[in-house]
């Protein structure tokens, strides 16, 4: 499987080819994006193999975000497995609230990226398990940008993006210049925001923690973001995070959206082309590295479920059931991940498109050793 790095990397649930005494229940918290709601399908595999019933919560990003990590503070015992990231991971697991995530032999922990197994890890240890990793780009309609004469280069700079942007803005016939995510939100706005801060020269502290929003870099970048989302922007976009513009941009109202590479495999409208993130001269660039995972959570004994991971396994303590259930972290990856990850090698508009050439360089540039 080594082949496949290049693309998508996870793991999941995993089964064991145990027999149950019976059956019972997982509930699992996970983002509202395609490829979370894709692995709901795909796991209804291990339901028939082991009789576990999977619950699923499908939240929107800012509310995932609030409930798991009052659920995971607390050990309220809401949620079984939840969706984190590269944020969560290494504050809760040096926090103690999560326990570090031990594979068997049978599963080679090198395969995952480097650039992701660190991103979720504290001290060297592994607290979540990659479900896909991403970078952010530009996605923009090059039917609009040759017809308007222009072009949008890699790390192209903020007044050519800009410039492209109202070349192509034509809201008479519903197309907007820059669809950009607009709703307020650690995970919406404050995303793409950050990239562009970061592209301007600033950052959120300096290097003796003190904030610097007040700073030259902040306000260049601030006033850029609300002029080009105020100006060629769709009317809305205080609401629109990523699902928004993804269904914006596949109905042909957008010309131009920076966001996660993930979103090329749900394009759907035609003439797409990809660039790398602008630049403003920084050599940061603009560019972000996100992975989402599964976290399998650590409850108090006093719930109904205590979960904790030992020895490769997870193992579900209750009254009710005897003997312990075992699940194997392993199986998981053969049963749940493997089959995903095909389904997501096969989109044509990740894998398929010349202009994803420049992807596998500027995913090296960020060590991901592809």
């Amino acid at each position: 499987m080594k082949s496949l790095r290049n693309t998508v990397l996870g793991l999941t649930l995993s089964v064991t080819g145990a027999s149950f005494a019976m059956a019972d229940d997982l509930t699992i918290a996970i983002v509202n994006n395609g490829h979370m709601i894709n692995m709901q399908k795909v796991a209804e595999a291990y339901t028939a193999e082991t009789g576990v019933n999977l619950n699923w919560v499908s939240l929107e990003e800012g509310v995932l975000r609030e409930q798991v990590t009052s659920d995971t503070a607390t050990g309220g015992g809401q949620y079984d497995i939840i969706n984190i990231g590269m944020q969560e991971a290494p504050i809760w697991g040096a926090a103690g609230w999560i326990e570090p995530l031990n594979f068997g032999a049978d599963y080679d922990v090198d395969d995952m990226l480097p650039a992701m197994r660190n991103g979720l890890s504290h001290d060297g240890t592994l607290y979540a398990a990659p479900f896909y990793g991403e970078s952010s780009m530009v996605m923009y309609r090059k039917d609009l940008t040759d017809a308007a004469g222009i072009s949008v280069r890699d790390n192209d700079s903020w007044a050519n993006i800009k410039g492209a942007a109202m070349a192509m803005h034509d809201p008479d016939n519903g197309v907007y210049g820059a669809c950009l995510r607009g709703k307020p939100g650690w995970g919406d706005n404050m995303a793409f925001i950050t990239t562009v801060v970061n592209s301007f020269g600033g950052a959120w502290f300096d290097a003796d923690m003190k904030p610097t929003l007040d700073s030259a870099a902040w306000n260049e970048a601030i006033n850029f973001y609300v002029d080009l989302l105020g100006n060629y922007g769709p009317p809305g976009s205080e609401g629109n995070s990523f699902n928004e513009i993804l269904a914006l941009y596949n109905e042909g109202k957008c010309g131009m959206w920076i966001d996660a590479t993930i979103a090329a495999s749900f394009l759907t409208v035609d003439g797409v082309a990809y660039a790398q993130s602008p630049n403003a001269g920084n050599p940061v660039g603009a560019n972000w590295l996100w992975a989402w995972a599964m976290l399998f959570l650590q409850v108090h004994q006093t719930q109904k479920l205590h979960t904790h991971l030992s020895n490769g396994q997870l193992q579900k303590h209750t009254s009710k059931l005897s003997p312990i259930t075992q699940i194997s972290v392993g199986d998981l990856f053969q049963q749940v991940h493997v089959p995903l990850r095909m389904h997501i090698l096969n989109s044509k508009q990740l894998l398929a498109s010349p202009q994803l050439k420049w992807q596998r360089s500027n995913l090296q540039h960020l060590q991901l050793q592809i």
